[in-house]
């Protein structure tokens, strides 16, 4: 009974955490697109990234990305493998995925911006 109970706290706790970085992400999607949001965006990188990419490199980022596929529209689908997450994104002229990897204290570690990765459907119970 001990071990049920324990296998359901790490249960839940696993998934709370990956909605926290579901969530995370999303804001950072949004925010690295609007001008007002970029340091808010900014704020959930780690030191080391910030140490790389100072707040005014990271404020051209989003524009001169807009500037290539046009302007954001809307995130499509989330997908994730371990601590990267995939969010694929739809711009005016094109869609993309903005792939985030987060630490074990849930900053951003990395991201990239990639083609489009498919993700093998889950199965209907």
């Amino acid at each position: 009974m001990k071990n049920v109970f324990v296998l359901c706290f790490v249960f839940i706790s696993v998934l709370g955490f990956s909605q926290d970085r579901k969530g995370m992400g999303q804001n950072f999607v949004k925010a690295m697109f609007s001008e007002k949001e970029a340091e808010k965006a900014y704020t959930m990188f780690n030191g080391t990234i910030k140490d790389q990419l100072p707040l005014t490199d990271f404020k051209t980022v989003g524009s001169e990305i807009m500037g290539q596929v046009g302007p954001f529209k809307k995130i499509l689908e989330v997908n994730s493998e371990e601590d990267t997450y995939y969010f694929y994104s739809e711009f005016e002229k094109s869609s993309l995925d903005v792939q985030i990897t987060f630490n074990g204290e849930n900053k951003i570690v990395g991201f990239y911006f990639v083609p489009h990765k498919e993700f093998a459907a889950e199965p209907k119970k």
